[in-house]
């Protein structure tokens, strides 16, 4: 059996993991070619345990039991089961989806990021994040991306809540490594390899899970962005590569505000995806080789930030921000110009933004945050709205996008 559950096996028991397993040793693999060294853990089961628990991971594609705290379903608890005709509604609300990189998980094309239900806009009570939560997921949506980040894990907790009841199969749940809530509240870093199980293990406790679909390293160019980079490269990424090798996780990635270091990422660790924010909009498009890359290397991208914060939602009115602070002139103005384009043929500028974003081939999803109900009904909404061809192509004669961008069919 592999660490990461026996350690979530013995956490269930009332003997502390110290006294029944000693530290965990770590050998050396090839992963492939570019990626060198890799971690690959040489496990040694314990002799004795105090609970006799066989732990035996479910079938690619099986359905898996999830619990609320822990690996083990103790007692029938009703308020964990929902009416099954609330997962038969994607029949009617589908929205078709996409592969992830070279693995076998599928995310549709819209997933939600949950960063507004964890506060970061505005307060919320539980009542309004879960129903949030369950009217993305009525709308077809069955990808969600979270992170310990968010409201300090109570973006995970009502994310988790919001989705008891539905088959785990039938959603693929995103979080992130790289930041750790103490009790108190308060964050540290902590892209080590201890760090990471730390940060996997916390996030299992909020959302009542028993396992993510993809984790990504959060922003380790956030802050002292070389002694972070190296100890992703040297850590966390390898821990990533391992887990993933367990079966534990499906996809391997990171999540940032920038396309440059992602690309040196990608170029040395053997990843699937990239959750990228506010980098490939209709404002701007300095990602396009990076994007181009991905694609022909089979290395998925999550899209977000495909309003630039702000701008591209309100258009170019007073206070309008970009990239979380005031948009300056020169933004300002491109903004007009593009909105002017876009009305002309009836589309407003968010619903022309939404879909140019989506147009790469190397876009597998868009992560669109929502914090009310009426928020991911207009996501939705959007999504389904039909943009006319003579829009885009006046907006590419116009020089205001790139002439090397996708647009969409």
């Amino acid at each position: 059996r592999n660490d990461f559950l026996w350690h979530n096996i013995l956490r269930c028991c009332t003997i502390p993991t110290s006294v029944l397993m000693p530290p965990l040793k770590l050998g050396k693999r090839t992963e492939r070619a570019e990626l060198g060294s890799a971690l690959q853990q040489e496990i040694v089961a314990p002799r004795r345990s105090p609970r006799r628990i066989r732990i035996r991971p479910a079938a690619r594609g099986a359905a898996r039991k999830t619990a609320p705290h822990n690996l083990f379903n103790i007692g029938f608890d009703p308020q964990r089961t929902i009416a099954a005709t609330r997962s038969n509604q994607m029949t009617a609300n589908s929205i078709t989806s996409a592969q992830v990189g070279n693995t076998e998980l599928q995310v549709t094309r819209l997933g939600m990021g949950t960063a507004p239900i964890g506060n970061l806009y505005s307060p919320l009570d539980d009542a309004e994040a879960i129903e949030t939560v369950q009217r993305s997921f009525e709308n077809g949506i069955r990808f969600f991306d979270t992170a310990p980040l968010y409201g300090t894990g109570e973006a995970e907790r009502r994310l988790g809540e919001a989705l008891r009841g539905i088959p785990r199969d039938e959603v693929i749940i995103q979080s992130k490594v790289g930041r750790i809530v103490r009790p108190d509240r308060s964050i540290y870093f902590d892209y080590s390899r201890d760090g990471v199980m730390k940060s996997l293990e916390d996030s299992l406790d909020r959302l009542g899970m028993d396992r993510v679909d993809i984790l990504l390293v959060h922003d380790p160019d956030y802050e002292n962005a070389e002694v972070h980079y190296q100890q992703a490269m040297d850590e966390a990424f390898p821990a990533l590569v391992d887990l993933r090798a367990q079966g534990v996780i499906g996809a391997v990635g990171a999540g940032m505000n920038q396309w440059e270091m992602e690309w040196e990422f990608a170029k040395k660790i053997d990843v699937n995806c990239f959750l990228l924010a506010g980098r490939y909009t209709l404002l701007e498009q300095t990602s396009l080789d990076f994007l181009d890359w991905c694609t022909e290397n089979d290395v998925s991208i999550f899209l977000g930030g495909v309003y630039n914060s702000g701008i591209l939602a309100t258009g170019p009115i007073s206070g309008a921000t970009y990239d979380y602070m005031d948009a300056p002139e020169e933004i300002l103005a491109k903004a007009r110009r593009l909105q002017e384009i876009t009305t002309a043929h009836g589309v407003p500028l968010h619903v022309a933004a939404l879909h140019f974003a989506g147009a790469h081939p190397a876009i597998a999803s868009l992560v669109i945050g929502s914090a009310t109900a009426a928020e991911a009904d207009d996501n939705r909404a959007i999504w389904d709205v039909e943009t006319p061809a003579a829009m885009w192509q006046e907006l590419h004669q116009s020089g205001l996008i790139s002439d090397r961008a996708p647009l969409p069919a």
